[in-house]
């Protein structure tokens, strides 16, 4: 089979005493190694933007020399920012950071940079256009040059909110199952401790140490207190869902 091969001509002409032209020397190089890595360039570029288009994550790329920050279109699309997508500074995303987790995540970047180490990993909360805030994870991986200076730095964000907030749901709950577990174990010994204790009293001794209306006074308070603590139990495992309605108004009369 024949090759194609791509050529760069140039060509200059010699011409006589009359203007004329006489000659024509020119030279011929072959391209076709250029002309094979700009295509490969070209088609890395499309699959980029497509990868880009199809992912859940806001792509970017930071040239740390001049602190130009290129997002992918799905920054704007994700958090709802209207920004100049190719010529965006580091600062801009700098003020969308969290009061609470910039000298963490925006200080806590310059310094590692300079540490030279190369994989970035951070968790935090970054303002939305609406002027909520997003929880996102963010990863960046650093490139540098022959001598170790940090040149270039591309990575992805992406928005973990829902899973944030599913997360703190949970704790929540577990938060509220711990203190009915408390109330099981603990508050509600008290009012079934003096119980047994009086019935205890009454079958060793009868009636002698205490009279029927104390014992039934006694009862009837400790009856009350046992009730106030199943009553907050049952209000305590609505909020988590334990019962169902039907159950939980049963519970309560």
């Amino acid at each position: 089979t024949q090759d194609i091969r791509h050529i760069r001509a140039s060509a200059n002409t010699i011409v006589d005493k009359n203007g004329e032209a006489v000659f024509l020397v020119g030279i011929n190089w072959d391209v076709t190694h250029l002309v094979q890595a700009q295509e490969k360039i070209t088609e890395s570029n499309k699959r980029y933007a497509l990868a880009s288009k199809a992912s859940q994550d806001a792509i970017w790329d930071l040239d740390i020399k001049t602190n130009i920050l290129k997002w992918s279109p799905s920054f704007k699309e994700l958090f709802g920012h209207k920004i100049d997508l190719k010529k965006d500074h580091l600062e801009d995303w700098a003020r969308l950071v969290h009061p609470d987790d910039y000298d963490r995540v925006v200080l806590g970047l310059d310094r590692f940079i300079e540490a030279g180490k190369n994989k970035w990993e951070e968790r935090y909360r970054l303002k939305k256009g609406n002027g909520e805030y997003a929880h996102v994870n963010d990863r960046g991986f650093i490139v540098r040059d022959y001598n170790g200076v940090a040149t270039r730095m591309v990575g992805a964000m992406r928005d973990v909110t829902a899973n944030t907030e599913f997360l703190n749901a949970i704790k929540a709950q577990n938060e509220k199952l711990k203190k009915i577990a408390w109330k099981h174990s603990h508050e509600l010994r008290g009012p079934l401790t003096k119980v047994m204790g009086l019935a205890s009293l009454v079958k060793q001794d009868g009636f002698k140490d205490i009279t029927v209306d104390d014992f039934l006074t006694y009862i009837s308070a400790a009856a009350g207190e046992l009730d106030q603590v199943i009553r907050e139990i049952v209000d305590a495992s609505e909020e988590v869902g334990i019962y169902d309605p039907e159950e939980q108004e049963v519970l309560k009369k």
